[in-house]
């Protein structure tokens, strides 16, 4: 059931990108929308750009100290896919990839994904018969 309802989710966002597009469009004029998409595109570029090496550079500080790497991972990971939400035209996308530029409400994401993550496989290991879902095989 919860695949359904993501599988709906990812359906609709294109829909609803472009209604927004659509009344923004007529809102506040063809062209500053256009600037906003062409921006955020540019900004998301940057962001990508920028976060090359960096990951692969926090991870190995990390191991350096003796520290799990998990952490620069992950704020990696979400810096990275706030580039890909930025480049992909749609004011949703764009507000979304804008808020995971901020540190804390990335640091929270993280932690967010971490709970679930963790809750999930607690889940399995308690069912002991594990779908494909979570990527683990049952005993």
């Amino acid at each position: 059931m919860k695949r359904l309802g993501i599988g709906l989710g990812l359906l609709a966002l294109p829909l609803l990108e472009i209604a927004l597009l659509i009344r923004a469009g007529q809102k506040l004029g063809l062209w500053p929308v256009m600037a906003i998409i062409i921006g955020t595109g540019i900004l998301g570029i940057a962001v990508l750009v920028r976060q090359r090496f960096a990951v692969v550079s926090g991870v190995m500080n990390a191991v350096n100290e003796g520290k799990p790497p998990l952490a620069p991972v992950l704020n990696g990971a979400f810096l990275v896919l706030a580039g890909g939400l930025l480049f992909s035209p749609g004011l949703i996308c764009d507000a979304a990839g804008l808020l995971l530029l901020v540190p804390p409400i990335r640091r929270l994401v993280a932690r967010w994904s971490r709970f679930a993550f963790h809750s999930g496989a607690a889940r399995c290991e308690r069912l002991h018969e594990c779908t494909d879902h979570c990527g683990h095989r049952g005993r």
